[in-house]
């Protein structure tokens, strides 16, 4: 069921708001001869916080704001992957950039409120874009943060990463004249 989770259809439905129904809702309803209210065969629930929000309630407000509204994104990956994500991130409002420099440039210009760099695997980022990314103060996520955003229905929040890479510390004891010594070696 998970990877049927992470297709490109389901997360383009996601993206889009759709509701994704069981296929045993179709079958069911043809069965019964109605409509039956599809409640208890989506395949993932629209959650709002902790509330669950019913299916008329959606369709009667439909003032939805897209999920990657005032979001820009640069891709990072094979081919196949980024022509799909992108596919996914424009049509749930995003913007997605070729280039770092355009992501700046329109975060900069205020054209987006966010910028984030998605890599199709997280440790595939070069050490050079890595570095270019943290100095335009520009987060490195995985695509899984879009996945599971999508899931849920909302952007995450960006988990800031710190890797600082804490050296041991040695402490010298204290002599009294370490220069004298040195000098009778």
């Amino acid at each position: 069921m998970l990877l049927q989770l992470q297709t490109i259809k389901f997360l383009y439905g996601c993206a889009v708001n759709a509701f994704m129904l069981k296929p045993k809702w179709l079958t069911d309803s043809i069965s019964e001869g109605h409509i039956l209210p599809p409640e208890k065969y989506m395949a993932v629930k629209k959650c709002v916080g902790k509330l669950c929000v019913s299916v008329e309630s959606l369709v009667k407000s439909n003032s939805h704001s897209p999920i990657f509204d005032n979001l820009g994104i640069m891709l990072h990956g094979e081919k196949n992957f980024c022509t799909d994500m992108a596919k996914i991130i424009k049509h749930g409002g995003g913007q997605v950039f070729k280039t770092l420099l355009e992501l700046v440039q329109n975060r900069d210009d205020e054209k987006i409120v966010t910028g984030v760099i998605v890599t199709e695997n997280e440790r595939s980022a070069s050490r050079h874009l890595k570095h270019c990314a943290s100095e335009g103060k520009i987060p490195i996520t995985s695509a899984y943060w879009i996945i599971r955003s999508l899931h849920l229905g909302k952007l995450l929040p960006l988990k800031e990463k710190t890797k600082s890479c804490k050296l041991p510390t040695l402490k010298l004891p204290n002599f009294p004249d370490t220069l004298g010594l040195s000098q009778e070696i």
